[in-house]
């Protein structure tokens, strides 16, 4: 159960960044985090309740060096002015990722490296 709460949440900060990406002048720049554009909110509502369907946690850590590395127990959310890109670790094991071209991965291992903005 929380495995699907987890890729349900991701999956719906897709839509909610393309939203962000047109009121923003078509910029995910921002979209990670807690300020809205236009009236048009961010993703980050939606990456910290995968995390919490993972663990109970309420912060983002968008500061890995490499994603995962220094805690797995937490999601991670990079973005620019092209592209976003967000994981969460899975109950099971792996990570789901999810970014602004449509990917949506399990993985075995972390896939956003430092400022990656797509699920490699």
């Amino acid at each position: 159960g929380n495995d699907a709460a987890i890729k349900s949440n991701l999956a719906e900060a897709r839509a909610q960044g393309e939203l962000f990406y047109d009121a923003n002048g078509n910029s995910y720049a921002g979209v990670c985090g807690a300020t809205a554009v236009n009236g048009v909110k961010t993703i980050q509502a939606a990456v910290i309740a995968a995390q919490t369907a993972y663990n109970g946690g309420t912060s983002i850590n968008t500061t890995f060096t490499t994603a995962g590395s220094a805690d797995t127990t937490k999601g991670t959310c990079h973005d620019s002015s092209a592209g976003w890109g967000a994981e969460v670790p899975l109950k099971t094991s792996g990570y789901f990722c999810v970014d602004s071209t449509g990917v949506t991965a399990t993985t075995s291992a972390s896939t956003l490296g430092a400022s990656d903005v797509a699920c490699n």
